[in-house]
């Protein structure tokens, strides 16, 4: 295989901090559903590493061994099987490794408690023949894996890396979780940042790179990044606190009450996937369940969230926090309340399996008995041919959506807010709803592309005004 030069950086963990999990919902939401809990039971997750140095035996004398393994025997571990992917040397075990998957299965730090197992690859490793197959003309392999965290960085432009990467979340519903580089009011310049169909995560007290690095015509600068945000000091402990909600919530969506098809998502016949658990579902429940204000125990607060004009996207998120703070407890609140279509509860989602170019899908939003406030958020993935394995296809298609609230009216329909990002892969609305009134979201396709585009969409009301 060629080789791929890569200069790495570590995005740096945190020491234990009490109180992450009551900011983010998570304690709530243990509470309230008791027993109930989802587990993360029978979901594969996998952890990509820079490798590190370890001093392993404290003599200076000898040279230090590079590994990217966590620690399976430290105590802040839950019983999770975690597995060698890319063949670490015995015995040697990288602080931050151990201290990012502590933020996906600790028993203190983590959301989740039966996972199938936790497979650690190297990024070199993982880049190459061991899972992107980057160089190569076969596609990547998602073997069982339904989650990937990324808390590393780094400055290199591997167009195919990138595409390699969202083929897999398009094509193979496996949801990645990026988290961003520690570098307050700087552009990003780490490329995983760029990628499409991930989720990428930041720090509530907006101390991080924002937006996204030229790459090519399909990765290009100036999308919105980060999509949300976590209440950690560094982008390597946001990340995996993310991706530990993403498996509470995969979990639930194993149910397949809340989903309205009987279809298994994408080409993953082994796997049980349906509308809930895919990727566009996902990342649409978690931004459009995040809190725009908050009160952190530690490590700062969002602060006057798009307050100026610099602030704010076109497609209605903050440029330094995203949707906002992760919120898991009305996360699964929403993703519990079922997928639904055109005529809508006070929370939910909705699939939709393909839009056709120049049209449209409507909603209309139930009547509320005193004001409330709407937050819906509408995401879509970069689309992939399906590709073979003999000659694997990176050819990528960006199609164009809108997301439009209305107020409906025996006269017509006016137009109260819109979202129209030209780049961005997700829209959101946040607007005051009225009592009295009639109102109506609509998912408009503005390019006049050939392939069907598929969409999510998920939405909150609460009680209040803007």
């Amino acid at each position: 295989m060629p080789r791929i030069g890569i200069f790495l950086v570590f995005l740096v963990a945190t020491p234990v901090v009490a109180g992450v999990l009551d900011d983010v919902g998570f304690t709530r939401l243990k509470s309230e559903l008791g027993e109930r809990l989802p587990t993360g039971k029978g979901i594969s997750v996998a952890q990509v590493e820079s490798s590190m140095t370890v001093d392993h035996d404290g003599d200076n004398a000898t040279a230090a061994i590079p590994t990217w393994m966590p620690d399976s025997g430290h105590r802040g571990l839950q019983s999770t099987v975690v597995i060698d992917a890319s063949g670490a040397p015995d015995g040697v075990y990288s602080g931050h490794a151990t201290a990012v998957a502590r933020r996906i299965i600790g028993r203190d730090l983590g959301m989740v408690t039966e996972l199938d197992h936790l497979a650690t690859f190297a990024v070199t490793n993982w880049i190459g023949w061991g899972f992107l197959r980057t160089g190569n003309r076969v596609a990547p392999d998602p073997q069982r894996f339904r989650v990937v965290n990324h808390s590393w960085a780094s400055d290199s432009r591997h167009t195919q890396v990138l595409r390699r990467s969202d083929w897999l979340t398009d094509r193979a519903e496996l949801i990645q979780v990026v988290g961003v580089r520690n570098a307050a009011g700087k552009e990003n310049s780490a490329f995983m940042a760029a990628l499409v169909n991930a989720v990428v995560v930041g720090r509530s007290d907006g101390q991080h790179s924002t937006g996204t690095p030229a790459i090519d015509k399909i990765y290009m600068r100036g999308r919105t990044r980060p999509h949300l945000v976590a209440p950690l000091k560094t982008g390597s402990a946001a990340a995996p606190t993310v991706t530990s909600a993403v498996i509470l919530l995969l979990s639930a969506a194993g149910d397949q009450a809340l989903s309205t098809r009987p279809d298994r998502a994408g080409n993953r016949i082994d796997l049980r996937i349906y509308d809930a658990g895919r990727s566009e579902v996902i990342r649409a429940v978690l931004m459009a369940s995040a809190d725009r204000k908050t009160d952190n125990s530690a490590h700062g607060n969002i602060e006057s969230y798009r307050g100026s004009a610099e602030h704010r996207s076109d497609n209605g998120l903050d440029h330094r926090y995203g949707a906002g703070q992760l919120n898991v407890h009305n996360a699964w609140h929403i993703l519990n309340a079922g997928e639904q279509e055109k005529f809508l509860r006070r929370c939910g989602f909705d699939y939709e399996p393909g839009l056709a170019a120049e049209a449209s899908k409507r909603y209309s939003l139930p009547e509320v008995k005193s004001p409330s406030v709407l937050t819906a958020t509408l995401s879509w993935n970069l689309l992939f041919p399906s590709g073979s394995s003999t000659r694997f296809d990176v050819s990528a298609v960006l199609n164009d959506l809108d997301l439009s609230l209305y107020e409906v009216t025996d006269a017509g329909q006016k137009l109260l807010q819109a979202s129209t990002s030209r780049m961005d892969t997700t829209e959101t609305i946040h607007a005051t709803i009225m009592p009295g009134k009639r109102y109506r979201m609509t998912v408009s396709r503005l390019d006049d592309g050939s392939a069907t585009q598929d969409f999510a969409v998920a939405w909150q009301l609460a009680d209040g005004q803007l």
